[in-house]
């Protein structure tokens, strides 16, 4: 979307103004001569590395919450939310060229309440705002920055604003910040207007909005991925679509799945070669272990240098699944490589997990990685020969300094070790020292896979130190979760992400190891985890308990670099319910995939993880749990029984047609209503077993209303005979007789107890014409 016209055309007219201002930054100039520092303000008391680097700038910065908001409304000022995060180049750009100049900072203290955000301590700020401002400005990115009402209604947004006006790239800051403020005091009315159409639009997104659309889902949703995934796949390279290049691992993660279930062989080269170029490529550090962000180029040998937890807990994953399906070294080496640098560089005193090691170095976009053929000529001597044939330097796009790739494999690890004590002597990046539950809860499954794949106790004591640690320090006095935890202290309570992948984490623990205090624990961080966050009114999880300050409760529903907090719940409902043998939980993953069924079918590259769920669903078998005597005295015969009724003799391709379907439930028994009267009943629900045909709608009868002794209310039941409407549309590429199946799915009880959930198909041929 554009620019709001009316802050464009403010911002055009102060162009003049400033485009003759020389802006910059000198750490001299805010430091007395004393060397103690000029400025200090409320981040000072921040834990976050982030808050705290921008505390001593001249800008008046409040973190998040009451005091400031409160504040705003006071004053009734506008305010300046900038949200960023530690290991962020151009946060660190902006931090420095913008926020440490004391002219600018005077005019962002005198005309708003400046605001700053760790959006990996608070991702449900992050969430709602970087949605206004890829509303706003069709883009998004970090530093996000939102001018904000008193109200808390997005203004006008950006992301990082240079000191000075740059040709052809986005106007500079101040002429930002002073369009802003001439538009609030002069056209007011006409801002918030805009405002208001705004937050609207955030509403709708971030509630779940067109995302939500309850339905059946099948395996054609499932193969329209895949079939995706194979069109997006860089044959020459690997990896998906061109420059800049992300290590995907979900979407590795899923073709390896596919792999197992159908045994497409397609699949398995895809992940094989895009793993293998990753490893010899100069996003793997090669000295240290680990894996940088992304890489800036096709061939993976140029990256942004930044090393963040959750991808080295999710490509550890894939490559340990790559190797024991393919038994190739260099999938070992690449993920105990991982594990190594995660020990050795991103791990606490008490076992826990840090969140990312920045990108920079005094200044400079990974600097202490780079090398020149000289300085390793030197460091090497008469063995460089014998590293430059298996190595190769790609050159940085300014020209300074050179990333390692491998040509080949080497033997000689005690070259490697030989650069590496090298490049250990020169100034190290930043480490974000925060702990995150969530993140916390990946790498722990990540280690306790390693350790069921390798058999390696180290790996097992990792996972089980992290998970003591969480228990022991990221709980409040009430024992409730908390998100995030650095020296010595822990606060923000947990988001849906901790307790997906914290539940996740424990349930990897538990498979490994046998152990049922962590299967315990798993079922009830999931317990916690529906309470709090499950939406019985439109299905799906909130992301948060509540709204808070907030506008409205954002949902988690889209897969990115991080699996979405609903994609995550999905997999550890299913693994929980197959560890219990409790059907109720793969009821509650089967709600959270059908709420979102249409859009995976419309988005499906935004819903990978979901829709890896989906094929989960689709394949495993129902959870087996011993059943009371009296239900085995029925023989594990079905209790209903359904048939088709009515259809057409034929249809056009692509055409919708009505279908008519009859559920026949044995004497003394009954099954739920659709929708169940209560959130803890199985509703019956009809759903497409066949890939080429789509169901659209499912025309449900009420039932009847029935007391019983476990509810205080009436329960709406179907008893003796159901029909139910459904409309269907045929497929659009195909014709002749094709046979259209459908699947109900009911909990038969009576009036003393429940069968487990059951299935039942029916079929029928219908003749497609062109």
């Amino acid at each position: 979307m554009k620019i709001d016209r009316l802050l464009y055309g403010v911002v055009v007219c102060w162009a003049l103004c400033w485009s003759s201002a020389a802006w910059g930054s000198d750490a001299a100039e805010l430091k007395n001569a004393d060397g103690t520092w000029k400025y200090t303000n409320a981040l000072i008391d921040e834990t976050s590395p982030y808050l705290q680097s921008h505390a001593h700038n001249p800008v008046d910065w409040h973190p998040w919450g009451a005091e400031a908001l409160e504040l705003a409304r006071k004053e009734n000022k506008p305010i300046f939310l900038s949200v960023g995060y530690s290991t962020c180049y151009w946060c660190h750009v902006m931090e420095r060229l913008v926020f440490c100049n004391v002219e600018i900072a005077e005019t962002m203290n005198a005309s708003f309440v400046n605001i700053k955000v760790d959006r990996e301590e608070r991702p449900d700020i992050d969430k709602y705002y970087m949605t206004a401002t890829q509303l706003l400005s069709g883009r998004g990115g970090w530093p996000n920055s939102v001018f904000l009402s008193p109200d808390l209604k997005p203004l006008y947004a950006g992301t990082y604003f240079p000191p000075t006006d740059v040709h052809g790239a986005s106007p500079s800051f101040p002429r930002v910040i002073a369009a802003v403020n001439e538009a609030w005091e002069n056209n007011r009315e006409q801002l918030i207007a805009r405002a208001e159409q705004v937050a609207e639009g955030i509403s709708k997104i971030q509630s779940g909005g067109d995302a939500l659309k309850p339905g059946p889902f099948s395996k054609a949703h499932t193969s329209q991925l895949t079939g995706l995934l194979k069109a997006d796949f860089d044959k020459r390279f690997g990896g998906f679509g061109d420059a800049p290049k992300f290590p995907n691992e979900i979407e590795l993660a899923t073709l390896l799945a596919d792999y197992e279930r159908s045994n497409d062989q397609e699949a398995l080269d895809m992940v094989v070669k895009t793993l293998s170029a990753m490893a010899r490529g100069g996003i793997h550090d090669h000295l240290a272990g680990g894996f940088h962000r992304y890489s800036t180029d096709s061939q993976w040998r140029v990256p942004h240098f930044e090393k963040m937890l959750y991808n080295q807990a999710q490509l550890s994953s894939v490559y340990l699944r790559a190797y024991r399906l393919t038994e190739r070294e260099e999938f070992l080496k690449a993920a105990e490589g991982i594990l190594a640098f995660v020990e050795k560089t991103m791990t606490g005193p008490e076992g826990e997990f840090y969140s990312a090691v920045d990108s920079e170095t005094e200044e400079e976009e990974g600097k202490s990685y780079l090398w020149t053929e000289d300085e390793i000529r030197k460091e090497l001597g008469e063995d460089a020969g014998v590293f430059f044939r298996s190595y190769g330097l790609a050159p940085m796009p300014d020209g300074n300094g050179k990333t390692l790739y491998v040509k080949r494999p080497m033997e000689r690890d005690d070259l490697l070790r030989r650069l590496l004590q090298t490049r250990n002597q020169r100034p190290q990046p930043l480490i974000d020292t925060k702990a995150l539950t969530g993140w916390n809860g990946m790498m722990i499954g990540a280690y306790a896979e390693a350790y069921a794949v390798l058999n390696k106790k180290e790996y097992l004591r990792k996972a089980e130190k992290a998970a003591a640690f969480i228990e022991e320090r990221m709980r409040d006095e009430d024992g409730n979760l908390l998100r995030v935890y650095r020296a010595g202290t822990a606060k923000h309570s947990a988001f849906l992400d901790d307790y997906a992948f914290y539940a996740s984490g424990l349930l990897k623990l538990h498979k490994a190891t046998e152990n049922e205090e962590y299967l315990r624990r798993a079922q009830e961080t999931a317990d916690e985890m529906k309470r709090r966050f499950w939406d019985e009114e439109n299905g799906a999880f909130y992301f948060t308990e509540s709204k808070g300050n907030l506008p409205l409760r954002v949902k988690d529903l889209y897969d990115g670099a991080i699996p979405s907090g609903n994609s995550e719940a999905a997999h550890a409902l299913l693994s929980l319910s197959s560890a219990l043998g409790d059907p109720s939980y793969r009821e509650l993953a089967y709600e959270t995939l059908r709420s979102t069924s249409e859009a995976m079918r419309l988005y499906p590259r935004a819903f990978v993880w979901m829709l890896a769920a989906a094929a989960r669903y689709l394949d495993e078998p129902l959870p087996q749990e011993p059943l009371p005597a009296a239900v085995l005295l029925n023989n594990g015969e079905a209790l209903a029984q359904l048939t088709i009724v009515s259809s057409p003799p034929e249809a056009s391709a692509g055409s919708v047609f009505e279908v008519e379907a009859r559920l026949k439930v044995n004497a003394g028994w009954h099954v739920n209503a659709n929708p169940a009267s209560e959130s803890n009943l199985i509703p019956t629900a009809i759903e497409s077993a066949d890939d080429r045909f789509t169901l659209l709608s499912v025309e449900y009868p009420s039932g009847e209303a029935k007391s019983f002794a476990f509810s205080e209310s009436p329960i709406r039941v179907y008893d003796g005979e159901a029909s139910f409407r459904l409309s269907v549309q045929a497929p659009s590429d195909a014709a002749g007789d094709i046979q259209l199946t459908i699947r109900v799915r009911y909990q038969a009880c009576n009036n003393e107890l429940c069968r487990e959930p059951m299935s039942q198909e029916a079929s029928i041929s219908i003749r497609i014409v062109e």
